[in-house]
């Protein structure tokens, strides 16, 4: 083996040692020594000279086999990642690493780029000042080989740091690698130039000052690629373009027409990577404020354009067709997606949607064809009803009897996608369209019968308050009957389609499936029996989402016996950690909620079970933590346990009480609370308010440990976990009274940027509102002390809300916080007293008691100082004060 015997640095490694970790590299490919390897791999981190050896056969052994240098610096990567106190090999790898960059082998100079980002992220771009210039002064290399190298770096580093790049502290060295990025835009190797274009691309969404001041030469050099020969350019122009809309449109206003006629041209391109990118600018213009003006003289070329892209391409029905869609054969594991969990009852979707089917009818793989619908769709709710003139002839053509199924189906599809875009023009044809449409359900084609069954659902909100109007007979019933016919379809897709249709339908129709609700049950507990895996999860959803329409309707000997056999059959048939397990879970909460207290005669083993889970899961957490060789568990086992206990408390409610005595919720539901995992936290949060809200003499000795992580969980970025987590404080509060003092000084300094950032979430805002309130009923001298700090935001929000209960209890910490400190109040007094106006309390005495709060604050104002206040107030509101409170 012919290496150098050190490094720049002048460290040696012993030879036996070197010798070792070769060995084990050359035969990491080797899947009879994988278990081996790794556990000799985790022996050999604790040596303190791990990362030094790792860096050495990066850059020194170059005549051993590719896997072994690419190994080697993942290796250093992740350790470098992991570990926070290595200053000399940091140093070491600053003085070695770039050497590898001249490496022949892409695969190694991929992991030294990995490792130079792995560098910067631990130490930031300022600790290595050098890294920069000195990559910029090989990009005038005439080395094709060792110039992609280093643009293949920059580009890592510009991915995330553009914005750190452009800092004058730093040197603002992005003000001369962007013009020389630009310049090689020309170069003659494509490769050069499409990692060029990747570099300048990640300085678009930001658009920092240097990339701002380079407009001029980048977007003439930009459109010059639009007709690059190499499909990645051509792609990555387009990504270009789609990126400069989305973020600063008016970039582009001078030569908006020929970027349109371009990107018409694009989405048409054999390529389909570059069609699909093309296809994105018609969402993205849509959603800018430029897009009517762009876009109207084009409507006529770019619809029949996104209609043929509509269209199945050979490749999918090739892909389509091999697929097994027969209802009878068995889902194989690879067939069934990852799932995203979707919260019922949540206020706020923090970003995952639920399901296997996308917004276009079928499973979920990007295409021209989703992506062309989706643009129409976006269209639609820009240009209104306007789209119908030119639209409705083209798609009065897909669906003649003489087209091909593919363009009928394309056809059913857009008129799916303007659903909601064109609802007011398009409901005087519904009467006419729906049963038409209802007529595809039982097409000979699969897909056809799928996508009818999703464009149908798309109308679901016209067909109820349709039927609220005229009756069921006309859409509804039908509808409904077509969606159970096809749940119970010879076609998986078709069963897939029709459920998610029909969960769709549940949601828009509420309590107008009361009427139907044997049937409908019949049938959705008939497909629970011979639906396979993937299905099952939809099926679940559905069973779910009809219990959360129909709620107490359902809590009848009859329907709990069709509903709760066949779903705690499949419950005891699961394993604790089967991950069939989750919609089922999902699907039980829903179902608990809505039986309430007839759920009680099944409640103890659901519950028993779900405390089973979470402390199973949590000591897997507590393994993880202690062996390195075990992998950290899926946290979705706990969250749905979580849930599912928050469904039993809402249902039973006092009666929750038996099932807590003698168990170890709250020890389990305070280690959830120190989980990093938000949705962990989200549903743990929820669960304490549950806790003080019905079984509070529990909770109460582990509040002062409790207390100190709620507070910690009153994070604004995380909006459903703020939610609970103000929710259960305020609820606590209540009931913890005076001991909630020692606590206080943490949690309000929380509350009050919340509160104060009207950008913020409303419900979020409203929550926090309630929670300071209710604080201030049990301490009002400790939150008073800050009152100006955030009185004008409280009272807005306070004012705004809707009246219940809630708002009324909130007024009275409201009350006796400005009680408690008149003079700091006295300097936002149109906001108080614009606050007690908007409020109608129940109680008679409150009122009184508001009216004689507002008269003491105006005792403490000179005459002269009342009336130059009340000269300020809004007309309105002197006139509510005189007429309600008698204050002049």
């Amino acid at each position: 083996m012919n290496v150098a015997s050190t490094t720049s640095t002048g460290w040696t490694p012993q030879p036996e040692g070197l010798h070792r970790l070769l060995e084990l590299l050359r035969n990491v490919p080797n899947p009879s020594f994988q278990q081996q390897i790794k556990q000799d791999f985790e022996n050999l981190k604790q040596h303190p000279e791990w990362g030094n050896y790792l860096l050495f056969v990066m850059t020194n052994c170059t005549t051993e086999p590719e896997h072994v240098r690419q190994v080697a610096g993942l290796l250093l990567k992740n350790y470098l990642w992991t570990n926070t106190n290595v200053p000399h090999l940091i140093q070491a790898v600053k003085e070695n690493i770039l050497v590898a960059l001249k490496d022949p082998k892409w695969s190694v100079v991929c992991s030294a780029a990995s490792i130079i980002s792995a560098v910067i992220r631990k130490e930031g771009l300022a600790a290595w000042n050098t890294l920069l210039p000195c990559l910029y002064q090989q990009l005038s290399s005439t080395d094709n080989t060792f110039l992609s190298s280093i643009l293949y770096t920059l580009a890592i580093l510009c991915e995330d740091y553009s914005v750190e790049m452009d800092k004058p502290e730093i040197g603002q060295p992005a003000s001369y690698l962007i013009p020389k990025f630009i310049e090689l835009f020309k170069h003659p190797e494509e490769k050069v130039r499409h990692l060029a274009l990747r570099c300048i691309s990640e300085f678009l969404p930001s658009m920092p000052s240097s990339m701002t001041t380079n407009l001029p030469p980048f977007l003439p050099a930009l459109f010059a690629l639009a007709t690059d020969q190499a499909p990645k350019i051509r792609q990555k122009v387009c990504r270009a373009i789609v990126t400069i809309t989305e973020q600063h449109v008016s970039i582009l206003a001078p030569h908006m027409a020929d970027i349109v006629r371009y990107m018409l041209y694009s989405t048409q391109d054999a390529n389909l990577s570059v069609a699909v990118e093309a296809c994105e600018f018609w969402q993205a213009i849509a959603s800018s404020r430029m897009c009517i003006d762009s876009l109207k003289e084009f409507l006529p070329t770019l619809l029949p354009v996104l209609l043929n892209k509509m269209v199945y391409t050979e490749a999918d029905i090739t892909q389509i067709e091999a697929e097994d869609d027969n209802s009878q054969t068995p889902d194989k594991p690879q067939d069934i997606k990852p799932r995203f969990r979707h919260t019922k009852g949540t206020l706020i979707d923090e970003g995952d949607e639920d399901g296997a089917t996308d917004d276009y009818g079928e499973p979920s793989d990007w295409t021209i064809r989703k992506c062309s619908a989706a643009g129409l769709d976006t269209l639609s709710n820009v240009f209104k009803d306007d789209l119908l003139p030119p639209l409705l002839p083209l798609i009065q053509q897909t669906l003649s009897p003489q087209m091909t199924w593919q363009v009928i189906e394309s056809g059913i599809l857009a008129i799916g996608a303007i659903a909601e875009g064109c609802l007011n023009g398009l409901s005087p044809h519904l009467p006419i369209l729906l049963p038409f449409l209802l007529n595809f359900m039982s097409h000979p084609q699969p897909l056809i019968r799928s996508i009818s069954c999703w464009t149908l659902s798309r109308y679901s909100r016209w067909i109820v308050v349709d039927a609220q109007k005229v009756g069921h007979d006309k859409h509804l019933r039908p509808l409904m009957g077509g969606l159970l016919q096809c749940i119970h379809d010879t076609s998986k897709r078709v069963q897939e389609a029709a459920c998610s249709a029909f969960a769709t339908l549940e949601e828009e129709a509420q309590v107008e499936l009361v009427v139907y609700l044997k049937p409908i049950v019949e049938n959705l507990m008939q497909a629970f029996k011979k639906y396979q895996a993937k299905n099952l999860m939809i099926l679940y959803d559905a069973i779910g989402t009809l219990a959360d329409a129909v709620g107490s309707e359902l809590n009848t000997d009859e329907y709990k016996s069709l509903l709760l056999g066949p779903l705690f059959e499949k419950w005891n048939a699961l394993g604790d950690s089967d991950k069939a397990l989750f919609p089922l879970l999902e699907c039980l909460t829903s179902v608990a909620v809505a039986l309430g207290q007839g759920f009680q005669n099944f409640a103890l083993p659901v519950f028993r079970r779900c405390l089973q889970i979470i402390e199973s899961v949590l000591l897997l957490f507590v393994v993880a933590q202690t062996d390195s060789h075990k992998d950290y568990p899926d946290t979705e086992l706990i969250v749905c346990s979580l849930d599912l206990l928050g469904g039993l408390f809402e249902g039973l409610q006092q009666n929750i009480a038996p099932l807590c005595t003698n168990s170890n919720i709250v020890p389990l539901v305070f280690q959830c609370l120190k989980l990093r995992a938000a949705d962990v936290r989200q549903s743990a949060t929820a669960i304490v308010g549950d806790l003080a809200k019905y079984v509070y003499g529990m909770l109460e000795p582990g509040l002062p440990e409790i207390l100190p992580l709620l507070a910690e969980n009153l994070n604004p970025q995380y909006i459903n976990v703020c939610n609970n987590t103000s929710w259960a404080i305020g609820e606590i509060a209540l009931k913890y009274q005076g001991n909630m003092r020692p606590f206080v000084p943490s949690i309000i300094p929380r509350l009050i940027p919340i509160i104060c950032r009207s950008r913020l979430n409303k419900i979020m805002r409203e929550n926090v509102a309630i929670c300071m309130c209710r604080i201030a009923q049990v301490a009002p001298d400790l939150v008073a002390t800050q009152i100006t700090d955030f009185l004008p935001f409280l009272c807005l929000v306070l004012r705004a809300m809707r009246e219940d209960a809630e708002k009324e209890s909130a007024y009275t910490g409201l009350y006796l916080l400005v009680s408690t400190n008149p003079k700091g109040s006295l300097q936002y007094l149109v906001y108080v007293c614009d606050a007690f106006c908007a409020h109608r309390p129940q109680n008679n005495k409150l009122l009184l008691q508001y009216g004689q709060l507002l008269h003491f604050l105006k005792a403490q104002m000179t005459p002269q100082d009342w009336e130059t206040a009340k000269s300020a107030f809004p007309p309105q509101l002197s006139q509510v004060l005189g007429e309600i409170f008698d204050l002049r």
